[in-house]
């Protein structure tokens, strides 16, 4: 049995009565920021429990990212390891870009790119570290990339702007071609 609540809902309810979730496989957030203490005590209370944190704009209908936490993988960093084999690549700049589309830049709830993984998935590091959620690995057909503000690939550790590419994204707003125009940029 699976349940999806908001960030915020998610957060109440785990600190609130954690035991209600009793019986439940799996847990998705997303929408805001995540609360790596509520993961951590969800996974602490129901350890055969999966929490899988989301994000993903508008534009994307739902979610673009996602990154199951199980109770050996945590974000707290103690005891991490990336379950990789349920997940679809990440595009980056060691991947290519598949051709058409578009891409739309986005911001992370936080207004902050996890650097690293997402990314750059060659670089990613196998234990996480503890405070923010990272934003995960791309969906199914849904690409992630890092640009600086010429649309090329930035370096590790360098900031840019995330851009989303792949068959979930908008084709635009409807009715609305100068609003595409100034959102969606064809696909570098």
């Amino acid at each position: 049995t699976h349940l999806s609540l908001t960030a915020g809902m998610f957060r109440v309810v785990v600190e609130e009565d954690v035991h209600s979730l009793t019986g439940l496989t799996e847990v998705t957030t997303g929408g805001d920021t995540i609360s790596p203490t509520a993961v951590n005590h969800l996974l602490t209370t129901h350890p055969h429990m999966i929490v899988r944190t989301t994000y993903g704009p508008t534009e994307t209908t739902l979610c673009a990212s996602q990154q199951p936490w199980t109770h050996t993988h945590r974000p707290n960093g103690q005891a991490p390891q990336s379950n990789t084999d349920t997940q679809a690549p990440v595009q980056g700049p060691d991947r290519p870009v598949p051709p058409g589309g578009t891409t739309a830049p986005v911001k992370a709830p936080d207004g902050q790119i996890q650097q690293g993984e997402t990314a750059h998935p060659a670089q990613a590091p196998v234990h996480r570290p503890a405070g923010p959620i990272p934003l995960g690995k791309a969906m199914h057909h849904t690409g992630l990339l890092l640009l600086d503000h010429h649309l090329q690939p930035v370096p590790p550790g360098v900031q840019g702007e995330l851009y989303i590419t792949g068959t979930g994204l908008a084709r635009g707003y409807t009715h609305q071609p100068a609003l595409t125009a100034t959102h969606f940029t064809p696909n570098p």
